[in-house]
């Protein structure tokens, strides 16, 4: 089973876009983060873009709120 370890450490426009295939959609920019809402789905997701790679630990927090395992991330990220 993947863990925190098997997350990529990347840029946040790409984990946006893979959220994207996910269902989750860019609704709006905070600064340098990027909100991601779902139909059906109360959690807002917000991705900081700002250059840096997004810390696995957060994003592990984010696809906690989106209701996605790592495993299901995994195969969409491209």
């Amino acid at each position: 089973m993947p863990g925190l370890r098997d997350l990529p450490e990347a840029k946040g426009e790409r984990h946006v876009k893979a959220l994207c295939r996910c269902g989750w959609k860019e609704t709006r920019s905070s600064g340098s983060h990027r909100i991601l809402e779902k139909d059906g789905v109360e959690a807002i997701l917000s991705i900081p873009c700002g250059g840096k790679n997004v810390k696995r630990t957060l994003l592990k927090g984010q696809l906690k709120l989106a209701g996605l395992s790592i495993e299901e991330y995994l195969k969409v990220f491209k």
